[in-house]
């Protein structure tokens, strides 16, 4: 979202006093659940954990995806794990449907998209590591980060495999002069609470653009540096403050987050690249900025507002008995039609 020319007059002091909490929740990480009546919203869309143990999406009141798991059980819940596996499990922890994508230990997220669809990404390949004490799990990764010269394509931009610096030595590197924005600006300008804290390959953030999360701001500032505040105080930054005037920064279909001038010069690249898939940026309430990808399931319900529609074939079934983690592999795009229950 572009942050106004326009500039406000604000009492800073006022301004955080009365800055509500983003109350919007359409997320779930990895080691979260979903017990009975627990749902995820987006604008009419709802994805809830009903209590006759059916895992629902709704659009407005009708249904448009099941688990098909109804009748099995009541007050069933729904967690994602740790391996990427979306299970539901009754009262006495017996298994009744996974989405069967078993990958490594790491972390992932699922998402109720703006176009309807729920799609589970990751794992983390990148994060900034400014996570405050706050989270259940933080994320630290060391990934090389680096200023690039030349054109850069996604295609050269290959990742380190997090062999490189630890992305927190940055914050000691960032030079006082980033706050170069007026401080009523950058306050006032950023919305209190919109949830916009999620950046999707393909997308960008020109410049003066941001993603925002309570008082975190990620911003693509008019001076070619991209920087992550906490209120007025500047956590992270890409350390390319003066390259260039006007950058804007986009998270590539290879999962490689780069900075490019007006002149489509790249500057700064997170070294990411992992291949040409779907991934996701997001700013998260523990103050940590990290990207997840690629796409590994989905309910496949999306609706025609989105630019890059994710449409998943994968296998999804009822189990009886024990379903350890370990047991749940993918079954390689085999996969039957999620229906709802009549």
């Amino acid at each position: 979202m572009a942050i106004p020319r326009a500039v406000v007059a604000l009492s800073l002091t006022l301004l955080l006093a009365v800055s509500p909490l983003c109350t919007a929740k359409f997320l779930l990480f990895s080691g979260e659940t979903l017990y009975t009546g627990d749902f995820l919203a987006y604008a009419a869309y709802k994805f809830i954990m009903q209590d006759d143990c059916n895992l629902v999406l709704y659009d407005y009141d009708g249904p448009v995806w099941a688990s098909n798991t109804g009748g099995l059980a009541k007050d069933c819940y729904a967690t994602l794990q740790s391996d990427a596996n979306l299970v539901i499990y009754t009262t006495n922890n017996r298994p009744v449907w996974a989405s069967n994508t078993n990958r490594d230990q790491g972390y992932y997220v699922l998402i109720l998209q703006k176009d309807r669809n729920v799609v589970i990404y990751g794992g983390a390949i990148w994060a900034t590591n400014t996570h405050v004490d706050t989270a259940s799990s933080a994320i630290v990764l060391n990934s090389k980060a680096s200023i690039m010269e030349g054109f850069l394509p996604a295609n050269a931009t290959h990742g380190s495999n997090a062999a490189g610096i630890a992305m927190t030595n940055m914050v000691m590197a960032i030079p006082r002069a980033v706050v170069t924005l007026s401080l009523t600006l950058l306050l006032v300008a950023s919305p209190l609470c919109t949830a916009n804290y999620i950046l999707y390959s393909g997308e960008t953030l020109k410049s003066r653009e941001a993603l925002n999360w309570e008082w975190y701001t990620f911003i693509m500032q008019d001076d070619c540096n991209l920087v992550l505040y906490d209120k007025a105080n500047p956590v992270w930054a890409s350390n390319t403050g003066g390259l260039a005037s006007q950058c804007y920064v986009t998270l590539q279909s290879d999962g490689n987050l780069v900075i490019y001038t007006t002149n489509k010069r790249p500057v700064w690249a997170s070294n990411t690249n992992v291949g040409d898939g779907h991934y996701v940026l997001i700013l998260q309430k523990d103050r940590n900025v990290v990207i997840y990808g690629g796409a590994i399931w989905a309910t496949n319900t999306n609706v025609g507002v989105s630019s890059g529609a994710i449409f998943i074939t994968s296998k999804a079934s009822n189990k009886v008995g024990f379903f350890p983690a370990n047991a749940t592999h993918e079954a390689k795009a085999a996969g039957i039609a999620m229906v709802v229950n009549k």
